[in-house]
């Protein structure tokens, strides 16, 4: 769901499950995170075409949540799978973090990350 002015659009998660793969058990909880942090589907929405521009378009894409209930620590992951050697995964994710990510999240608490994964 986004948020638009106090009102929900249910479309919203359904178009990042167009654009990512989500595993099922976590729909639920990825839902209620966005949610609250609404302020990232913008970014979410963009990333998929930002991250076939640096790492091609055999790149997939993935959001994964990690959450620490006791320590009250959440975060979503951008997971870029692709089949790139380990060097160069990390020199397409430095780029990608420095070209675009970080001004996304730039005065935000950070509650988002990219990584890069071997397939």
């Amino acid at each position: 769901m986004v948020s638009n002015g106090g009102r929900t659009d249910p479309s919203g998660f359904e178009k990042l499950q167009g654009l990512y793969q989500i595993a099922i058990e976590q729909e639920g909880a990825i839902l209620e995170f966005l949610s609250e942090q609404g302020w990232l589907y913008p970014m979410l929405f963009e990333a998929p075409e930002r991250i076939s521009q640096i790492f091609g378009a055999d790149a997939k894409t993935a959001l994964e949540l990690e959450r620490a209930p006791d320590e009250g620590w959440e975060e979503l992951f951008v997971v870029v799978k692709t089949n790139l050697p380990a060097e160069e995964g990390v020199r397409r994710t430095r780029q990608i973090i420095d070209d675009w990510f970080a001004e996304q999240v730039a005065g935000r608490k950070c509650l988002i990350n990219l990584v890069e994964e071997p397939i």
